[in-house]
């Protein structure tokens, strides 16, 4: 999906037949109703990626990263496009779960992005310190794949 600046809208993407939806000063283009929202999947396990990719890519465009600090370089590249949403583990080598979520919810850039953890850490204690964080959901592992969807 990309994303176009009012700015520069033009006579071409009209004749192209990109219908515009104008969200909080972002124009978002839609090409012949294939409107497909961008997952960012932050997961170590290469495997399970694979799997959570797999479920996803029909309906969504998947970038996978395998860590926090992975998946902060990549938002922070130039042209970039902003995820509408991440799945994220955790446990992770180089950045965890919870520091790259607060990373993202102390950013204005980045803060209103959705944010799934998918995580085998399933106590009381972890799910609280994620949603004081600002987790909008949390799933433990094993999940069934109709939760996920």
């Amino acid at each position: 999906m990309p994303l176009i600046k009012s700015e520069q809208i033009d006579d071409e993407h009209i004749k192209n037949g990109v219908q515009l939806e104008i969200h909080d000063q972002i124009v978002v283009a839609e090409k012949d109703g294939d409107l497909r929202h961008d997952i960012l999947l932050v997961e170590d396990n290469r495997q399970l990626a694979i799997f959570i990719e797999l479920l996803l890519k029909d309906k969504y465009n998947v970038t996978v990263k395998n860590n926090g600090q992975e998946a902060w370089d990549y938002l922070n590249e130039a042209g970039m496009t902003i995820p509408q949403l991440i799945i994220s583990d955790i446990m992770m080598p180089k950045m965890d779960g919870f520091e790259f979520l607060e990373l993202i919810k102390n950013n204005k850039l980045y803060a209103d992005i959705g944010f799934l953890f998918l995580s085998a850490r399933d106590s009381k204690e972890d799910i609280l310190k994620a949603l004081r964080i600002g987790v909008e959901d949390y799933l433990s592992k094993p999940f069934l794949e109709s939760e996920l969807l």
